[in-house]
């Protein structure tokens, strides 16, 4: 592929996904407002505000606005890294996703090291001896890119976490395991003695 369709190829992925993510985030901004109830009842969990206080909630998210221009104000506010409190922890989301920042990068590079090492170990078997192992090989590929994500998700934790026990059931645990050296992590709560 020569340099210049490689930069076609690239900027039309580019913008391919920029118009995917723009369409995404209408539908969920809107799919917020099709649900039953006021944005500003929301926002307030039940409390009985003063007639001042939601004036100033409405004009403070812009509730007054018709649909498109609310959305626009929100899509402004994130292109400027602005995401918005967090109303379950009352603390700006960027920070709450800073802080979560970390423990998805490891679990992206574990889950890439597994993923590149499995998929090369097979093809390398599946190129060496052929035949049934090909086959094989491939139907096992086929079957894991299937998969749909969620339900891969449960059958993992059943195995790692309810089986076997190596890994907590939530949050990213306490670290390697200095017992037996059979478990990557402290067993979860559930399988402790």
């Amino acid at each position: 592929m020569n340099p210049t369709a490689f930069l076609r190829f690239t900027a039309r992925r580019v913008a391919e996904m920029a118009v995917t993510l723009l369409v995404a985030s209408f539908a969920v901004f809107g799919a917020l407002y099709l649900a039953p109830g006021s944005p500003a009842s929301f926002l307030l969990a039940g409390r009985s505000p003063s007639p001042e206080a939601l004036a100033a909630l409405t004009a403070r998210h812009h509730l007054d606005d018709p649909f498109a221009l609310r959305y626009l104000h929100w899509l402004g506010d994130v292109l400027q890294g602005d995401f918005g409190r967090s109303l379950t922890y009352r603390t700006d989301v960027s920070r709450l996703l800073a802080d979560r920042l970390p423990t998805t990068l490891l679990l992206v590079t574990m889950a890439l090291a597994v993923v590149l090492t499995a998929g090369l170990v097979l093809g390398r078997i599946a190129a060496v001896r052929g035949g049934r192992t090909d086959a094989a090989v491939l139907a096992i590929g086929t079957l894991a890119i299937g998969t749909p994500s969620f339900v891969a998700a449960v059958l993992l934790q059943g195995l790692f976490v309810v089986r076997l026990g190596w890994f907590p059931s939530s949050g990213a645990g306490d670290g390697p395991s200095t017992g037996s050296g059979t478990s990557p992590c402290p067993p979860s709560p559930s399988r402790s003695t």
